[in-house]
């Protein structure tokens, strides 16, 4: 009897502590449930916090950049505004400047076609001109070429009166773009076309000078060309020696390729050269002066062709 007594309040015991364990795990199990959801709630409301405390400063930021943007974009269009305008003021006022200046060839430089009240060059032809006969050839020998140089130093050489002496040029043009000037040109074809004389006359004083003649000669295919720069160098006159005098210079070396001659502002020619080729492919210039009525060597240039 004592035995059953004793196993009934052992398994009484038993019980009671077998529901007091389960109790407290169970009471862990949802204070730790409750501590997880209130961490979660705790996150979740400080990402609200944190979303609502960026968001504004976001926003803000954009706006300060927009209107920083906007504000050096209208700056910029002020700006060209400003420019535009002060280059077309200054437009409106160079173009009368120009014009009260009397500057008539640096209009017509920028004028490139000209109204019809403006001065122009006009080419002369049979039609307009009494000096030009299409396509007539002269012979123009060396020697009368020279002459023609010579005839630079007087002071007083009309188109009539080359022609006269010459005949009818080839083609021509008359210059008028400088107001109170007159450029004339003269052309005249060397029989066969091997070359062409180009003479320019110009005013001075009451009437006019011929200020420059330009020959050129067009060199044959066949024809050879058996002198070197140095060849011409040596022609060159050392000290005070005399240059070899021009006649002599076209019997040793031929006729040359071209022939310059012109004066400035001077009353007889300060210029004088004649051009020819060389083995190199260069191309050397010899200049004359005068002296006593003669025409020597004094120097020489070369260029490449």
């Amino acid at each position: 009897m004592k035995d059953r007594n004793l196993e009934a309040l052992r398994r009484e015991h038993k019980s009671k502590f077998k529901a007091r364990n389960t109790s407290s795990v169970k009471s862990q199990r949802e204070r730790g449930g409750a501590a997880l959801e209130q961490t979660k709630e705790e996150a979740r409301k400080e990402k609200q916090r944190t979303e609502s405390a960026v968001n504004p400063n976001g926003q803000l930021l954009a706006k300060s950049v927009l209107s920083s943007w906007l504000s050096r974009y209208a700056y910029l269009l002020v700006m060209a505004a400003g420019l535009v305008g002060l280059i077309s003021l200054l437009m409106v006022y160079m173009r009368p400047t120009f014009k009260s200046e009397g500057n008539q060839s640096a209009i017509s430089s920028v004028n490139t076609v000209p109204t019809e009240s403006e001065n122009r060059i006009e080419i002369l032809t049979e039609e307009n001109s009494a000096f030009i006969e299409k396509n007539r050839e002269v012979d123009f020998p060396f020697e009368e070429i020279l002459e023609l140089i010579k005839t630079m130093n007087e002071p007083n050489v009309s188109p009539e009166d080359i022609v006269k002496k010459y005949g009818k040029a080839s083609s021509g043009s008359e210059d008028n773009s400088v107001k109170g000037s007159k450029l004339v040109t003269l052309s005249y074809n060397l029989v066969g076309r091997k070359g062409v004389v180009d003479m320019h006359l110009r005013n001075a004083g009451g009437g006019m000078e011929l200020s420059t003649v330009s020959v050129t000669f067009f060199q044959n295919a066949g024809e050879s060309i058996t002198k070197t720069v140095d060849d011409y160098r040596s022609l060159i006159p050392q000290s005070k020696r005399e240059g070899m005098e021009i006649k002599q210079a076209i019997v040793e070396l031929g006729m040359p390729k071209s022939i310059y001659a012109h004066k400035t502002l001077k009353k007889q020619v300060d210029f004088f050269s004649m051009s020819y080729p060389t083995k190199e492919k260069m191309s050397v210039s010899l200049y004359f002066d005068e002296v006593n009525g003669t025409y020597r060597l004094t120097s020489m240039m070369t260029s490449t062709v």
